[in-house]
């Protein structure tokens, strides 16, 4: 498919269109679904999204798919019609950059966010205002050179898995604080040269991967006050433990 079919019916609430040749979103292209609340768009070549093309379906959709396209520009994508979305994935695209407000119609109900393998530098952290329902953090396979800052983050939040494996990361300093249900977080293929600092707020920290990167040393610190369940630290360049 290169275009939409006409022909589906209204009262469809999930529609899979991924692994098509659609290249756009048309502003009509949803306007007979009143219902919807699932949709897969990927593995398309969709660089862009007309302005109304998600009006129809902004109080009624929860799952957005559309991984594996060529959106360079998030406000290429009008997230703001959407107003309960609960998971969104654009793991796969081209995106450099993220306004602070892009996900603001949603952030109260935003539970998985997935921007694995894009281009992008850094997290502005007003991204994160009002997200506390927000579970899953995926930023994999991008070009950080720092964790993100967690600072607008509501606390008491549920964030529980946080995924940034495979970037450029190169600073140990965080507001990993602020995450007060954190259990899993992955670090791998990283320039860590140190170990992040943690605090009694990593409580529930049970899970956390750090091989791949350049650390050097370990002191008992580093790990205080943490529950760990499972620590990696292989392929990295430890000559004490202290």
């Amino acid at each position: 498919l290169s275009v939409l079919p006409t022909d589906i019916p209204s009262t469809v609430i999930s529609i899979d269109l991924s692994h098509n040749s659609l290249t756009k979103i048309e502003s009509s292209a949803f306007s007979v679904f009143s219902d919807l609340e699932k949709m897969d768009l990927s593995h398309n070549i969709i660089a862009t999204f007309q302005d109304t093309a998600l009006h129809t379906v902004g109080s009624t959709l929860k799952w957005l798919y559309a991984s594996n396209n060529r959106i360079a520009n998030i406000n290429d994508v009008p997230l703001r019609m959407l107003r309960h979305l609960v998971y969104l994935s654009l793991n796969d695209n081209s995106i450099s950059y993220l306004t602070p407000d892009a996900f603001t119609s949603f952030s109260s109900t935003l539970e998985t966010l997935e921007l694995d393998s894009n281009r992008l530098t850094q997290i502005p952290s007003g991204i994160f205002s009002g997200m506390r329902s927000l579970k899953t953090l995926r930023l994999s396979n991008n070009n950080l050179t720092s964790i993100p800052d967690f600072v607008n983050l509501p606390v008491p939040n549920s964030l529980c898995d946080l995924f940034l494996e495979n970037n450029k990361i190169n600073s140990s300093q965080s507001s990993l604080s602020r995450l007060t249900s954190l259990e899993k977080l992955v670090l791998y293929g990283n320039q860590l040269i140190t170990i992040p600092s943690f605090s009694n707020a990593q409580g529930n920290l049970q899970e956390l991967y750090l091989q791949q990167n350049k650390i050097t040393g370990i002191v008992e610190a580093d790990f205080d006050k943490l529950s760990l369940k499972k620590l990696h630290l292989g392929n990295n360049r430890i000559t004490s433990l202290t």
